[in-house]
């Protein structure tokens, strides 16, 4: 694609703007919705920087660390169970976002076999 592109005149923006970012589009998705979901789940690094407290001022206390207290240390099973549910919508929220966001867009023209 990238010789075809070259031969048929395309400069190095058309060709990074019109083949390369496009080849691109599956592998930055991925990226963002599985960085996104780890970044929601992170637990082990603010747990053992605060000793499990979320450090001055709550600054490093996620949801992780809220359902994991709730659950072990305050037996509040229904809490964290509710909690974790809200976690998992917040992430499907905007793992479909993201999908919707990076999906190919086609014209009519190009579903129709525009006019030649």
């Amino acid at each position: 694609m990238f010789e075809a592109a070259r031969i048929d005149g395309a400069s190095d923006g058309q060709i990074f703007r019109k083949i390369t970012l496009p080849l691109l589009r599956p592998i930055v998705m991925y990226t963002f919705v599985t960085s996104f979901v780890g970044g929601l789940q992170v637990f082990d690094i603010p747990y053992l920087l605060s000793s499990g407290s979320g450090g001055p001022q709550n600054s490093t206390y996620t949801l992780a660390m809220f359902i994991y207290n709730q659950a072990f240390q305050y037996r509040n099973y229904g809490i964290a169970a509710a909690a974790s549910v809200i976690l998992l919508i917040i992430a499907a929220i905007v793992s479909i976002a993201l999908f919707r966001f990076f999906r190919e867009r086609t014209s009519n023209k190009d579903l129709v076999g525009g006019k030649d």
